[in-house]
């Protein structure tokens, strides 16, 4: 994208930049995307292999601490996945921004330039999810009380 054409576009036009960016530079955003979540598919492997062949089976004799480990390393897991999230969102935000802009990038370079936004990128993710969540119970909330005044 040689001229930077700053304008209102329509759903489609937006659509087709979309698209076709993504289509011209389909390794440099699969990168992206994938080898941030190589660690979580690891840490969902080893969490897979470290359950007991009796749980599997549908027995449970003497669990003991494996429950306290699979706990632990489920939490793990979801720290690293969120933080693959963000650097595979964050990633792609600046690998976009580039690619726009006619500047070539790669895949390192998008990283390194999410690494110190971290923060902020949290932070919008974070707020994202809570506002969702209060219009979610907002109108869950006045759902359940119209359909009482019935």
């Amino acid at each position: 994208m040689a001229a930077l054409d700053l304008r209102p576009l329509s759903l489609g036009e937006i659509l087709d930049r979309t698209f076709s960016l993504y289509r011209r530079h389909f390794f440099l955003f699969l990168g992206i995307a994938a080898l941030p979540h190589i660690l979580v598919l690891v840490l969902n492997l080893v969490q897979t292999m470290m359950r007991p062949a009796a749980v599997v089976a549908g027995r449970t004799p003497g669990l003991g601490s494996s429950i306290y480990a699979g706990g632990a390393l489920m939490l793990l897991t979801a720290i690293v996945q969120l933080f693959a999230h963000l650097f595979s969102q964050g990633g792609t935000v600046f690998a976009v921004s580039e690619l726009y802009l006619g500047r070539a990038t790669t895949i390192g370079e998008s990283f390194r330039r999410m690494r110190g936004e971290l923060g902020s990128l949290f932070g919008c993710c974070s707020s994202t999810v809570s506002s969702s969540s209060a219009r979610l119970c907002s109108a869950s909330l006045l759902r359940s009380f119209c359909g009482s005044q019935r």
